[in-house]
C-alpha cells in the first residue's frame, strides 16, 4: 500500500507521523517497517486530522509528549499562521485518559516553539529494584501510557537497557523510561523501551521523562519547579508544582518532510 507520513524533529526526538489509515493490527509492523528505512527515526504514530483537533496513536500505544507537540505542528502547518502568531488545540494522544491542549507559536525560521499541558502523573514515589544482585532506590514517576525510572546519570548503558527490559516486564507497564539524571548540571540522557513494538532508543529527548524530573523535583519545594534541562537533542523545559498539579512542557518542534512510500503488505 502507498504509504504517506510527515518526519518531525521535535528537539531531535525524530518522529514519523503516518497519515494513511492503517489497521490496529497492522500498525506495529508498519511502523517497524518504517523506522527501518528511516534510520534517524526514534518513534512512530498514526496520525488523523479533525476539524477540531488530531488524534494520534504511538506504534506501541504509549503516550509521548513530543509526538503530541509534532502532530499538532502538522495540524497547525496546514493554518497558514505567520511569524509570531499562535495557535491552541486539543489533542486525544494513547495513553492519555483526557486530551492534551498544545499551544504552537509560528517561528520565523518555519517552525514552531510549543507547550503541552501534560497529563497528570498516576503516581509518584521510590521502588527498590534488582539487577544482577545489587538494589536500586529508584524514584518512579507514572504518567497515563508510560513510567518513567529516575536513575544516576553514570549509569552504563547496558545496565541501563537490561534495566529497562527486565523492570518493564516486572511492573507490567506498556512503556518504560529510563531517565538519567545529573541534577548538578540539568542533564538528562533518556533511554525509552515499548514493548508493544519491542522498541528501545537512546532518545534525543523526552517529553514525558522531562516531566517527570520536573515532578519529582517539585517535591521539594511548595513553589513551582521550573526546570531547563540538556538533553542530547537540545534543551526542553518543564514548569511543574506537585501541590498544584500544574505541569506544562516547552520545546521547540520543525517538520522536516512530507513524504510517500510503498510498503509491503504481506
Amino acid at each position: 500500500m502507498e504509504l504517506e507520513y510527515v518526519v518531525a524533529d521535535p528537539t531531535g526526538n525524530i518522529t514519523a507521523l503516518i497519515l494513511t489509515p492503517v489497521t490496529r493490527e497492522m500498525r506495529p509492523r508498519v511502523a517497524a517497517a518504517l523506522m527501518k528505512r528511516e534510520a534517524d527515526v526514534e518513534q512512530a504514530g498514526f496520525l488523523r486530522l479533525t476539524d477540531s483537533g488530531v488524534e494520534l496513536s504511538m506504534a506501541g500505544g504509549e503516550f509521548c509528549g513530543n509526538a503530541a507537540m509534532s502532530a499538532a505542528a502538522v495540524y497547525a502547518s496546514g493554518c497558514g499562521l505567520g511569524a509570531g502568531e499562535k495557535i491552541s488545540l486539543p489533542v486525544r494522544v494513547s495513553g492519555a485518559p483526557e486530551t492534551v491542549r498544545v499551544e504552537l507559536e509560528a517561528l520565523a525560521n518555519g517552525g514552531f516553539f510549543g507547550m503541552v499541558e501534560m497529563p497528570r502523573p498516576l503516581s509518584v514515589g521510590r521502588k527498590t529494584f534488582v539487577l544482577d544482585g545489587e538494589k536500586y532506590f529508584l524514584p518512579l514517576v507514572s504518567f497515563p501510557g508510560i513510567t518513567h525510572i529516575i536513575a544516576p546519570f553514570d549509569m552504563d548503558t547496558l545496565t541501563a537497557e537490561r534495566a529497562a527490559r527486565e523492570w518493564c516486564a516486572l511492573l507490567n507497564e506498556p512503556a518504560l523510561g529510563m531517565m538519567l539524571f545529573d541534577r548538578k548540571r540539568c542533564r538528562l540522557k533518556p533511554l525509552v523501551y515499548v514493548p508493544g513494538s519491542d522498541t528501545m532508543f537512546w532518545e534525543h529527548s523526552c517529553a514525558s521523562g522531562t516531566a517527570a524530573v520536573g515532578i519529582w523535583q517539585s517535591l521539594d519545594s511548595s513553589r513551582v519547579c521550573t526546570l531547563v534541562l540538556k538533553e542530547p537533542g537540545g534543551t526542553l523545559g518543564v514548569k511543574a508544582s506537585f501541590l498544584d498539579r500544574i505541569l506544562v512542557l516547552g520545546g521547540h518542534v520543525r517538520l522536516r518532510a512530507r513524504k510517500i512510500a510503498e510498503e509491503d503488505e504481506n
